[in-house]
């Protein structure tokens, strides 16, 4: 919330006090909301995982967490993972995306993090779980078992 506050309120207090809070929020907070509260969402799921690791509810025991980023060989450009979760003893990684959006979350999502697990590629026991603001695309849902993981918002919060 204090992110909130001075990202948005604390500078512009005139127009929220003034009567005018629609049109600043039209103006002002919508138009960056989605992307704002994505870097949140993805706080939040990194929250999940270290509760649900620490009551042993994860695939496997993560010894690290964290985000990765760097560049495909390939393609020659940048990418991210949202959240990395490994276990070298185990020879195992957890590789999520968190999805902060109004759209379903399709199979799309899946397999581009599934073609981004090469940079892991000394990991033997790779997961894949998707956290998602809206609903799963049935597709999806369908290849939610094994290795792939689905958390919706009710899971999220429903620690």
């Amino acid at each position: 919330m204090f992110l909130f506050w001075y990202r948005h309120v604390f500078g512009n207090r005139f127009s929220v006090i003034s009567g005018n809070a629609e049109n600043f929020y039209d103006t002002e907070v919508s138009p960056g909301l989605q992307q704002f509260m994505g870097h949140i969402f993805e706080k939040i799921c990194k929250e999940y995982l270290m509760i649900q690791n620490s009551k042993n509810k994860l695939p496997f025991l993560l010894t690290q967490i964290g985000w990765w980023r760097g560049t495909n060989p390939q393609t020659r450009s940048e990418e991210e993972i949202d959240i990395v979760g490994i276990n070298k003893k185990q020879n195992s990684v957890l590789l999520c995306e968190c999805k902060f959006r109004n759209a379903k979350t399709d199979l799309s999502v899946l397999k581009a993090l599934q073609e981004k697990s090469f940079h892991f590629a000394n990991y033997t026991n790779k997961h894949f779980m998707l956290f998602s603001k809206s609903e799963f695309a049935s597709s999806l849902k369908q290849q939610g078992n094994g290795n792939v993981h689905l958390v919706g918002l009710e899971g999220v919060y429903g620690l």
